[in-house]
């Protein structure tokens, strides 16, 4: 099982509604709400938090039909009070039928003690469980305190709450040992997953002057090495961000640069582009030139071939346009998650051996 952290925006949705084009979606999506449609930016005024929140539950709504989906309003607390947010919360779960048990509310473990209420009330009458999230794998011992007490108070058999454990940008801190001594609930949970990323928080710190940058995908690497030790209990579910930060903070409102994100067997591989000063003029022709120099790499194409490798070769070509930084985050996004679903699905049953040695 893989599991997308993704974020409520539209590159996100693309790169979804893509997959479910080719079928049932192999991951599970934990949908984040995000607070940019909120912030004032260069030509667009803040969006009306129903308005939003009636989008998300349009889209939860037909998601819900094709799959199970976690939602997490998380990020918008501290930007609105905990009575907004729950007046939010009422507008994305007006679901029934199948959506209404298949659209799993998400409770972070630093949530405000009203907002966790909230949500447990939803867990009961929406009947899709709870998803617990702990975020950030410091101060353990209290994060397990409230869990359990968590656990007690959604007063909901442990197979219909799902534990998902975010590591965040550190995926190596805490083992997958320690995870198991400081969570029981993680042996008896409808599902148990670990999420990490370690993708830059922004792409600007990575100097143009030097074209291809190539970053180690810390979280696949450490999560199989945790893998690879030989127990008896049960393993965690791989989750990350894609080729986005697991540490949220609204996307700044300057144009981003030409640049490509692509994902191999085990790196991001950042092609840095220029943009123009203050984002004018900034030559998209850039990205017929990254197009070509991926096509001529030993990692081009590796785990499997995906759609946005058909795309690279199409601008490639140069007889149709260059692109723009939506469509190449598409592609980026789209080949993340094809790669990582393939190598979870593959890498999985490699492990049988391992666990039955270990009894």
């Amino acid at each position: 099982m893989y599991v997308w952290v993704m974020r409520n925006k539209g590159s996100e949705w693309q790169a979804l509604g893509r997959c479910l084009e080719r079928g049932p979606l192999p991951f599970v999506p934990l949908v984040e709400a995000v607070r940019e449609p909120f912030i004032p930016s260069r030509g667009r005024l803040p969006e009306d938090p129903a308005t939003v929140m009636a989008k998300l539950n349009s889209r939860i709504k037909i998601l819900a039909h094709a799959a199970r989906v976690w939602i997490d309003h998380g990020n918008l607390v501290g930007t609105f009070s905990t009575h907004d947010v729950l007046e939010m919360l009422r507008i994305v779960y007006r679901l029934d039928g199948r959506a209404a048990t298949r659209a799993t509310p998400v409770v972070r473990a630093s949530s405000p003690p009203a907002l966790m209420e909230a949500l447990v009330r939803v867990a009961r009458t929406q009947r899709a469980g709870l998803c617990i999230r702990v975020d950030g794998v410091t101060h353990l011992e209290s994060k397990a305190a409230i869990v359990s007490d968590l656990v007690l108070q959604a007063g909901v058999d442990a197979s219909e709450i799902d534990l998902v454990v975010d590591a965040q940008d550190l995926p190596r801190v805490v083992s997958h040992d320690e995870l198991r001594d400081r969570f029981p609930l993680f042996e008896n949970a409808r599902t148990f997953a670990i999420v990490a990323g370690t993708f830059p928080p922004s792409i600007t710190d990575l100097s143009p002057d030097q074209y291809v940058h190539k970053l180690e995908r810390g979280e696949w690497s450490a999560w199989q090495q945790e893998m690879q030790q030989e127990t008896a209990w049960r393993r965690p579910a791989y989750g990350d961000y894609a080729t986005q930060p697991a540490v949220y903070a609204p996307s700044p409102s300057f144009p981003g640069s030409p640049s490509v994100r692509y994902t191999t067997a085990d790196q991001f591989v950042v092609l840095r582009g220029r943009a123009g000063p203050s984002g004018v003029g900034t030559d998209y022709g850039q990205f017929i030139g990254h197009a070509r120099f991926l096509r001529q790499q030993p990692y081009y194409r590796d785990v499997l071939d995906t759609p946005t490798d058909a795309y690279v070769e199409w601008i490639a070509s140069g007889a149709h346009k260059t692109g723009n930084l939506t469509t190449w985050r598409v592609a980026s996004l789209e080949r993340h998650l094809m790669v990582v679903a393939r190598q979870v699905a593959e890498y999985v049953p490699v492990l049988a051996p391992v666990r039955r040695n270990s009894r």
